[in-house]
């Protein structure tokens, strides 16, 4: 169940799935074994099930304070965020060339349209389930 809205709820198994297409989605953008990503987003389905597929395909999570230090620091490739910090990730990306990724939730009905470098959200869940590299830990 969201936090954010009750009437939105997934089950374990649609987060299987969808961590799973999260993880396939990143590794065919050449995101894997220790590569950062950084989460813009408030505590929402998205935000689980993208930190376990980033988990799934080898990778790092890290909370974004201070966006643009946080991308620097961390090295971060991947970026998720919504339409509510979307423009300031835009913003704070400018001086980070390691950013290869942009990822945004929309809000429920929302119209907006995403600039060609950002990925909707829908889009990463519907990335075709294959089998990811093996990492040796």
């Amino acid at each position: 169940i969201s936090a954010e809205d009750p009437s939105v709820s997934i089950t374990f198994k649609e987060v299987y799935g969808q961590a799973h297409t999260v993880a396939n989605f990143l590794s065919k953008r050449g995101h894997g074994h220790l590569d950062v990503c950084c989460q813009v987003i408030p505590n929402c389905i998205e935000y689980a099930v993208f930190y376990l597929g980033a988990l799934l395909c080898g990778g790092a999570m890290s909370g974004a304070n201070e966006l643009e230090r946080q991308f620097v620091d961390s090295h971060c490739k991947v970026v998720i965020t919504d339409e509510a910090h979307l423009d300031k990730v835009l913003k704070a990306i400018r001086r980070c060339p390691e950013v290869k990724t942009i990822i945004c939730v929309s809000s429920p009905g929302s119209t907006r349209a995403l600039p060609k470098s950002v990925v909707s959200w829908d889009d990463v869940i519907r990335t075709p389930v294959t089998a990811l590299p093996k990492y040796n830990y």
